[in-house]
């Protein structure tokens, strides 16, 4: 995980305790106002109702003098608290020609106005606030320190209210949906009225739908007009010196299908469209943007060459953007905090897996996001079980649902414990969810794979030779040519076995994600495209 990932996260964690605080004063100002609304409703029951029942046709005369000034005050009101939309209120003389019930309906149009602009002003204030959040983390990510623009700036202003929806600003869209809140209500209220419904039960049914609809209205608006704000701020420093983004969703049992499917695709960042390609991609949507750079090292060059030489600066925001941006970086973390079994031998001379797990357990909040979740899940489902097993040094076992470690086993010592938990991991994961042992087209782009390899067997072993210091691109390669000829891997009769191949494909290549290395891993597209084509859709997809 990235310096830059990190900090979106940061965000989101502070966006989700001030929404929250937004969510509670708008709650209370919601039942506040339906207070208003009861109180005017009893009086009409008490004015005008006998045994809790208003007859109909009375609500049909005239509006009484003083329950007409009494709505013109309260608009007056409202224009000046909200003087903008003072062209949302009805047309002064049409208030001389209302009758009762009409002018209840009006009063109910007041309760929700004033909804819509206590919702209005409280949202734009919240918003502000992130958008100055976002532009500010992202410019401190760039190196400009922290809170380089105020609250007042233009720039913390341009992406607060804007119209990326539809056309619709979130001011209209919460008059929107307060103008057809309001029609609803007035027909429950003149249907109650006719069909002699009394005090307890308009007001029950009126309370369901106020209450219900204005926070679920409300709610979602705030989440996703924040999801908007945090993107599009947060964004707009990157646009001068970046070109190209992906979609980032949080990939969970919750992911949509549509940003699930976006989650690979790269796009030019001066194309993002809201919406469509960038967050928020649907209301209530989660996802978050990552840069993509294919080439750091040239990116660096352009950067100090249009900045008057400011290396630091530039492999600086590198490493903050892309923690591995060059190949060495994430290697070198994981190399340091994997280290070998003999580390974990304690003074009894017993290898100790408590230790050995705190030890990588650390190095899960470091691994990728599309990863993080699916190996957590399996670290904490999946015991380790001591064994004695002969030819078995590290196995996981789908029948006992554990992972077995020989202590004794051949060169025990040696192995690296993250290295061997991450690809035994994989198989639990695979095991629980993805199932590759009868995923015949992985079978099929496998088989394709191997009619590469037999053309080109002596690049592939050259590479694992030079390349391969964990193991897992050599036992795919094994996997592929179900030969034991790689620096490491399966004896040929493994590889005879049905589903095995398959098997070991995914867990090597879910333990390359787990530790980002992105060189092997875009080493292995150029060469078994099909294979890592199948590979993405069982991540992605399943």
């Amino acid at each position: 995980m990235s310096y830059w990932t990190r900090r979106q996260e940061q965000l989101k964690q502070t966006a989700e305790k001030d929404e929250a605080k937004l969510k509670k004063r708008l709650s209370s100002f919601f039942d506040a106002e339906f207070k208003r609304l009861e109180k005017e409703i009893a009086a009409y029951y008490q004015t005008y109702g006998v045994d809790n029942v208003i007859e109909y046709r009375r609500l049909l005369e005239s509006l009484s003098d003083e329950d007409r000034q009494l709505l013109i005050e309260r608009m007056d009101e409202f224009v000046r608290k909200y003087p903008q939309y003072a062209d949302l209120m009805p047309v002064r003389e049409t208030i001389y020609r209302l009758n009762r019930l009409e002018g209840l309906q009006h009063s109910v149009f007041m309760e929700e106005a004033n909804i819509a602009g206590y919702t209005s002003e409280q949202m734009t204030t919240y918003l502000t606030g992130l958008s100055q959040k976002g532009v500010n983390m992202a410019m401190e990510t760039l190196g400009f320190g922290k809170s380089f623009y105020a609250i007042n700036a233009a720039v913390v202003k341009q992406f607060v209210d804007v119209p990326w929806c539809n056309g619709e600003n979130f001011s209209t869209r919460i008059w929107n949906d307060t103008r057809k809140l309001a029609q609803y209500l007035n027909q429950d209220i003149a249907q109650g009225f006719a069909r002699g419904d009394s005090y307890d039960k308009l007001v029950r049914q009126l309370r369901k739908r106020f209450s219900n609809v204005n926070r679920r209205d409300a709610y979602r608006l705030i989440f996703t007009e924040g999801t908007y704000v945090m993107a599009e701020s947060s964004m707009q420093p990157f646009t001068e010196d970046f070109e190209r983004y992906r979609l980032s969703p949080v990939m969970d049992g919750r992911t949509c299908p549509i940003c699930r499917s976006l989650a690979r695709q790269v796009f030019e960042i001066k194309d993002r469209q809201p919406g469509v390609n960038f967050p928020p991609i649907h209301p209530w949507c989660r996802c978050s943007w990552e840069i993509v750079v294919d080439d750091w090292d040239r990116w660096i060059d352009d950067y100090v060459a249009k900045h008057s030489g400011e290396r630091k600066r530039a492999e600086t925001v590198a490493k903050r953007v892309d923690s591995e941006y060059n190949q060495d970086i994430g290697r070198e973390f994981y190399l340091s905090t994997f280290k070998t079994n003999k580390a974990y031998i304690g003074k009894n001379g017993k290898f100790d897996i408590e230790v050995a797990r705190a030890d990588y357990e650390k190095f899960i909040g470091e691994t990728p996001e599309n990863i993080q979740s699916a190996l957590r899940y399996a670290f904490d489902t999946t015991p380790f079980v001591e064994t004695s097993e002969k030819n078995v040094v590290f196995a996981y076992s789908p029948r006992k649902e554990s992972i077995l470690y020989n202590p004794k086993g051949d060169n025990f010592n040696d192995y690296r414990f993250g290295i061997a938990a991450t690809h035994e991991f994989g198989h639990r994961i695979d095991d629980m969810f993805k199932f590759t042992n009868s995923n015949e087209t992985l079978t099929s782009a496998i088989n394709a794979a191997a009619q590469i390899m037999e053309k080109k067997r002596s690049q592939f072993i050259d590479y694992s030779w030079e390349n391969d210091e964990d193991g897992f691109i050599s036992d795919i390669f094994s996997a592929i040519d179900k030969s034991d000829i790689f620096m490491a891997g399966h004896s040929s009769v493994y590889w005879q076995r049905p589903g095995n191949r398959e098997a070991e494909i995914y867990a090597n290549l879910f333990s390359l994600e787990a530790i980002g290395d992105k060189k092997k891993i875009q080493y292995l597209r150029e060469n078994f495209p099909e294979i890592m084509k199948e590979y993405d859709k069982i991540e992605f997809e399943v």
